[in-house]
This record gives structure tokens, sequence and C-alpha cells, in this order.
């Protein structure tokens, strides 16, 4: 079973993705544009150049991490309802069938 502090850090890593996603539009908000307004430039990364950055990057990234975060959630949850069932089956066996 999934201990209390696995569930906090899950809990944490969710709260965590949704303020990256809703920060990136509250930045643009406080620097006086629209919600979600996308600023670009060109960074210098040291082994391979220039590359193109936008502030959308970070918006997508924590929509990344809500998705895979859910779905590792539901994984864990299908696990674990398929380990009660089996866990209830051998229950049954060693009472003799009696429920």
């Amino acid at each position: 079973m999934v201990d209390e502090a696995g569930t906090l850090a899950k809990r944490w890593a969710a709260k965590e993705a949704c303020s990256k996603a809703l920060g990136t539009g509250l930045a643009s908000l406080a620097l006086g544009y629209p919600f979600l307004t996308s600023y670009f430039q060109y960074t210098q990364i040291p082994v391979i150049g220039k590359m193109p950055t936008a502030s959308a990057l970070l918006f997508d990234l924590g929509v990344f991490s809500l998705v895979v975060g859910a779905t590792v959630l539901m994984l864990i949850a299908i696990a674990h309802q398929s380990l009660r069932i089996r866990s209830r089956a051998s229950r049954a066996e060693q009472d003799g069938g009696r429920g």
C-alpha cells in the first residue's frame, strides 16, 4: 500500500505542476501584458549554440507534468485494486470458500 509520505509527495508534485502552468500566465499579467502572453528570445547554449526559447515552454512543462502525474496516479490506483482483489481471493481460498 502507498504510505502517507508517498501520498503527500504526489499531492505536492501535482500542486507544483499546477503552479508552473498558472505562474506562467500570471507572470505576463504582472508585467502588464494579457494573460498567457508569450515572450520569445534566442538563448545561447554552450555546446549547441543559439536556440529559440519561449515562455510558453514553462506552461507546456507544467501541463506535461500534470498529465504524467495523473496517469501515474491512475495506474497506481488500478494496481492497488488488482492487489486487493487478489488478496480477497486468497483469503477466500484459505477460509475454504466461506466468505
